[in-house]
């Protein structure tokens, strides 16, 4: 097997686990662990997989039989090799198990395999161009939301019904909404293998010092930042707002549809965004903005800005995936006893956190289909797969309904991540996830909306008439 670790990965990951009290990045990326499982201890995912029960409830009613998790027999003399593109998440222990998993399905079944592991940053580019000359890996991570529909649109995606259908029948079910994620026209182009959503990170102790309660609604957070608001030492809320971050698109798209606001209502045609729900959260933020509770750099903040303010002391609240939680556990005990791991607040519609969906994809120009299913296959039974759900603490998220009920999520503190899946919606909510809604999104079209407000000067209303035509535009796009 070849693996192939590019030079940025190599500086990313290196430092952080020599340095081991390094502060980690990206919303979805949980602490390097300093000790990580050597690739010789992880579980043979082949030879101890339980079959697959034929009796699996369907994900497509064209879906063919249950998935092998073995490689075919070749004809003489024929090897089969496989080219899979993994990306990394940052979480060490589970990148090194899953290249780990992927290298000994294929000694177990003679396959050839050829791993690229780098950041989705470093393959995105790489795919772009791959899409133009055709030469695609045989099986890769789909890290984007938007990846699979973009692929579909392109022809080069694999259906996967047959493989989504054999897992189903495991550990309790699939989440509808993981299913949902992959699903274009009835058949599944993606294999989800993981689900992210959010919580709320509050300095209990703070908030404690001025006799107040840990916010519930989104206006009590902006009177809670404002109450235990100290600059330059510590800012009230660490809110992502820049163009920079998909996770602010993510945290405001949140915000809004607590308010019932969103780009794109139920039918996922008609435009959702200027009413009074949008209004109000405008005006929310800027107050925030104004009173000087959120630092004037989250404009730049890249996906990482708000876990290093949390986790050097400078922001008091911030949203989140559970890659913080892991991040206090494994590195600062003292900070983690100060903190209240809470639901994210609630808008007058309730509680909504936008969350996604990731998974692995299969391209049809393989020319070894067979064992490229099998493999992914073998990667989703429950035993190799749960390890790696406990490889990454809490930073993942099951796809299996009974794995919520894990020894990793019993903890009071990872409880309310794994319990937050209940207000978890995919983008595109309240209407589908199609190629408009997550253009919406690729665009950073709420996060220019709200700032406009914040720094160019404009009112709530002058900055929902800008970006209505900017969701008009991506609507357009895809439905000619």
């Amino acid at each position: 097997m070849k693996v192939r670790i590019s030079r940025r990965r190599f500086i990313t990951v290196v430092p952080l686990s020599v340095l081991g009290t390094a502060v980690l990045a990206a919303c979805g990326a949980s602490a390097t662990p300093t000790t990580a499982p050597a690739a010789t201890k992880a579980p043979a995912v082949a030879t101890t997989a339980p079959a697959a029960a034929t009796t699996a409830p369907a994900a497509a009613t064209t879906a063919p039989a249950a998935t092998a998790t073995k490689a075919p027999a070749q004809a003489s003399g024929q090897k089969a090799s496989l080219t899979v593109w993994l990306s990394t998440s940052y979480t060490k222990d589970a990148d090194n198990m899953q290249m780990a998993n992927v290298k000994a399905w294929g000694e177990q079944n003679k396959v050839d395999i050829t791993i690229v592991m780098d950041s989705s940053t470093v393959l995105g580019p790489q795919l772009s161009a791959a899409l133009e000359s055709k030469k695609l890996p045989d099986v890769l991570s789909l890290w984007d939301p938007a990846l699979a529909p973009q692929m579909h649109r392109a022809g080069v995606l694999l259906d996967v019904s047959d493989i989504v259908k054999t897992i189903s029948s495991l550990g309790g079910g699939i989440y509808d909404r993981a299913i949902t994620a992959v699903t274009i026209d009835g058949k599944q182009w993606g294999v989800p293998n993981q689900m992210s959503t959010e919580i709320f990170y509050v300095r209990k102790d703070l908030v404690a010092a001025k006799n107040l309660k840990v916010p519930e609604t989104w206006e009590d957070v902006i009177a809670v930042a404002k109450a235990i608001n100290n600059p330059p030492t510590i800012w009230g809320y660490g809110e992502q707002l820049g163009t920079a971050s998909y996770d602010a698109e993510v945290s405001l798209t949140s915000q809004l549809a607590s308010y019932g606001a969103s780009p794109f209502a139920e039918d996922g045609k008609t435009i959702n965004i200027d009413n009074d729900g949008t209004r109000a959260v405008l005006k929310l933020i800027k107050e925030g903005w104004d009173a000087g509770a959120m630092p004037k750099d989250s404009l730049t903040w890249d996906d990482s800005g708000n876990n290093k303010a949390y986790q050097t002391g400078t922001a008091a609240m911030i949203y989140n995936t559970g890659s913080v939680l892991a991040y206090l556990q494994q590195n600062d005990k003292d900070l983690l006893g100060k903190t209240a791991f809470i639901p994210i607040p609630a808008g007058p519609k309730g509680h909504v956190v936008a969350g996604y969906v990731y998974g692995y994809g299969i391209t049809n120009l393989t020319k070894f289909s067979d064992e490229a299913k099998a493999l992914v296959t073998a990667l989703m039974q429950l035993d190799t797969y749960q390890k790696y759900i406990v490889a990454a603490g809490s930073n993942f998220l099951p796809i299996y309904k009974d794995l919520a009920s894990m020894d990793l999520f019993k903890d009071p503190n990872t409880h309310v991540i794994i319990d937050s899946l209940k207000n978890t919606v995919a983008l595109g909510y309240p209407g589908p996830t199609t190629e408009a809604a997550l253009d919406v999104w690729k665009q950073h079209t709420m996060t220019q909306m709200v700032d406009a407000v914040l720094t160019g000067n404009k009112s709530p209303d002058e900055a929902i008439k800008l970006v209505v035509p900017m969701i008009q535009k991506s609507y357009d796009q895809f439905n000619k």
